[in-house]
């Protein structure tokens, strides 16, 4: 572990003690620093440089927050949940592909109980981690 590692780990152990990461969350971060780049660790610093000036309300701070766990993968996003959750409950009948936009292929999974489940088990597991892409190209 270099110097870089042990600055990041030190920060996101500050923000453990702060309340800001779960235990769940600072033990993903943890167990994976490369999620955790510069990038992340500057906008961390200036996200707490703009609430420590005023510049931000605590309700945005943790906004942010939020946000920037979802980028690093450590938090899924609210649409993830709902979409995951379509697809957990309908998604042998292609609920999930209709809310994402994908008509065709939503009619094909309601005759075919998503291609007799198969497809289903793919879009379960390509949501859970983060790959899934609406009819937009936005990742979900």
């Amino acid at each position: 572990m270099d110097t870089d590692d042990l600055e990041k780990l030190e920060y996101i152990n500050e923000l453990k003690e702060e309340g800001l990461l779960s235990e769940n969350e600072f033990a993903k971060l943890r167990e994976n620093l490369q999620n955790f780049d510069n990038e992340n660790l500057a906008r961390l610093h200036k996200l707490h440089e703009m609430k420590d000036k005023g510049l931000l309300s605590e309700n945005e701070f943790k906004t942010e927050i939020k946000n920037l766990k979802v980028k690093m993968g450590i938090k899924m996003s609210d649409r993830r949940q709902v979409v995951f959750l379509l697809c957990l409950l309908g998604g042998l009948i292609g609920i999930h592909r209709f809310y994402t936009g994908y008509r065709i292929i939503g009619l094909l999974y309601f005759f075919t109980g998503a291609f007799y489940g198969i497809g289903w088990l793919i879009d379960l597991a390509l949501i859970w981690h983060g790959e899934y892409k609406d009819a937009d190209g936005e990742y979900v």
